[in-house]
Protein backbone atom coordinates (compact mmCIF):
# COMPACT_ATOMS: atom_id res chain seq x y z
CA UNK A 1 0.00 0.00 0.00
CA UNK A 2 1.44 3.34 -1.51
CA UNK A 3 0.55 6.97 -0.05
CA UNK A 4 -2.77 5.66 1.92
CA UNK A 5 -5.44 7.45 1.67
CA UNK A 6 -4.92 8.72 -1.47
CA UNK A 7 -8.23 10.15 -1.67
CA UNK A 8 -8.30 12.08 1.27
CA UNK A 9 -6.86 13.49 4.29
CA UNK A 10 -6.14 10.59 6.43
CA UNK A 11 -7.89 12.34 9.62
CA UNK A 12 -11.03 12.35 7.63
CA UNK A 13 -10.69 8.57 6.65
CA UNK A 14 -9.66 7.16 10.23
CA UNK A 15 -9.85 9.85 12.58
CA UNK A 16 -8.95 7.90 15.24
CA UNK A 17 -5.75 5.77 13.51
CA UNK A 18 -4.86 9.31 12.87
CA UNK A 19 -4.39 10.64 16.50
CA UNK A 20 -2.81 7.71 17.38
CA UNK A 21 0.28 8.12 14.85
CA UNK A 22 0.44 11.37 16.21
CA UNK A 23 0.95 10.27 19.76
CA UNK A 24 3.08 8.12 18.63
CA UNK A 25 5.63 10.10 17.07
CA UNK A 26 9.05 11.10 19.03
CA UNK A 27 10.09 14.87 19.49
CA UNK A 28 6.06 16.11 19.66
CA UNK A 29 7.24 20.23 20.19
CA UNK A 30 8.04 19.58 15.94
CA UNK A 31 6.24 16.60 14.76
CA UNK A 32 2.71 16.83 15.98
CA UNK A 33 0.08 19.05 13.81
CA UNK A 34 -0.28 21.35 16.88
CA UNK A 35 3.52 21.63 18.37
CA UNK A 36 4.85 24.90 19.05
CA UNK A 37 8.31 24.52 16.75
CA UNK A 38 6.25 23.10 14.22
CA UNK A 39 6.82 25.32 11.12
CA UNK A 40 3.41 24.85 9.29
CA UNK A 41 1.62 26.49 12.09
CA UNK A 42 3.38 29.93 11.33
CA UNK A 43 1.48 29.84 8.13
CA UNK A 44 -1.47 32.14 7.56
CA UNK A 45 -4.80 30.80 8.87
CA UNK A 46 -6.92 30.52 5.69
CA UNK A 47 -3.34 29.73 3.24
CA UNK A 48 -4.70 28.19 0.05
CA UNK A 49 -1.61 26.36 -0.69
CA UNK A 50 -1.11 24.29 2.70
CA UNK A 51 -0.11 20.64 1.77
CA UNK A 52 -1.16 17.82 3.00
CA UNK A 53 1.42 17.19 5.80
CA UNK A 54 -0.32 14.04 7.12
CA UNK A 55 -0.18 11.67 8.42
CA UNK A 56 0.33 9.00 5.49
CA UNK A 57 0.28 5.38 5.40
CA UNK A 58 2.82 3.13 3.52
CA UNK A 59 2.81 -0.52 4.06
CA UNK A 60 6.31 -2.75 3.04
CA UNK A 61 6.81 -6.59 3.37
CA UNK A 62 9.47 -7.88 5.57
CA UNK A 63 13.22 -8.20 3.49
CA UNK A 64 14.12 -11.78 4.40
CA UNK A 65 18.05 -11.64 5.43
CA UNK A 66 19.03 -14.60 7.39
CA UNK A 67 16.37 -15.30 10.04
CA UNK A 68 15.21 -12.04 11.01
CA UNK A 69 12.95 -9.82 8.38
CA UNK A 70 13.49 -6.28 8.43
CA UNK A 71 11.04 -3.84 7.00
CA UNK A 72 11.87 -2.33 3.37
CA UNK A 73 11.13 1.10 1.99
CA UNK A 74 12.96 2.12 -1.93
CA UNK A 75 14.77 4.42 -1.99
CA UNK A 76 12.49 7.61 -2.79
CA UNK A 77 12.40 11.43 -2.07
CA UNK A 78 10.34 13.30 -0.02
CA UNK A 79 8.63 17.01 -0.92
CA UNK A 80 8.51 17.40 3.02
CA UNK A 81 10.71 16.44 6.01
CA UNK A 82 9.20 12.79 7.06
CA UNK A 83 9.12 10.72 10.53
CA UNK A 84 9.34 7.46 9.53
CA UNK A 85 7.78 4.92 11.74
CA UNK A 86 8.60 0.85 11.90
CA UNK A 87 5.93 -1.14 13.67
CA UNK A 88 5.29 -4.87 13.39
CA UNK A 89 2.14 -6.06 11.92
CA UNK A 90 0.97 -9.33 13.74
CA UNK A 91 -0.70 -10.22 16.39
CA UNK A 92 -0.80 -12.66 19.40
CA UNK A 93 -3.40 -14.94 20.01
CA UNK A 94 -4.63 -16.76 23.44
CA UNK A 95 -7.07 -19.61 22.32
CA UNK A 96 -9.11 -21.13 25.29
CA UNK A 97 -11.94 -23.45 25.86
CA UNK A 98 -15.41 -22.34 25.75
CA UNK A 99 -16.04 -24.14 29.15
CA UNK A 100 -13.05 -21.62 30.56
CA UNK A 101 -15.81 -18.72 29.72
CA UNK A 102 -16.61 -18.06 33.55
CA UNK A 103 -12.90 -18.72 35.00
CA UNK A 104 -11.54 -16.37 32.41
CA UNK A 105 -14.30 -13.58 32.69
CA UNK A 106 -13.36 -13.89 36.80
CA UNK A 107 -9.92 -13.38 36.32
CA UNK A 108 -10.38 -10.43 34.01
CA UNK A 109 -12.43 -8.44 36.20
CA UNK A 110 -10.74 -9.07 39.18
CA UNK A 111 -7.48 -7.47 36.91
CA UNK A 112 -9.37 -4.80 35.42
CA UNK A 113 -12.05 -2.36 35.36
CA UNK A 114 -14.06 -2.71 32.29
CA UNK A 115 -17.91 -1.81 31.95
CA UNK A 116 -18.33 -4.77 28.94
CA UNK A 117 -17.72 -7.28 30.94
CA UNK A 118 -21.15 -7.72 33.01
CA UNK A 119 -22.70 -8.50 29.07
Amino acid sequence: VKDYPTDQRFKSKSFILARDFQLALPVPAYSSEDGPLNLTNFFPVNYSNAPDLGPKMYVAMASKSGDEGHGSTRLHIDISDAVNIMARGEALWHVFLSKDADRLKEYVSAKCKAPWLND
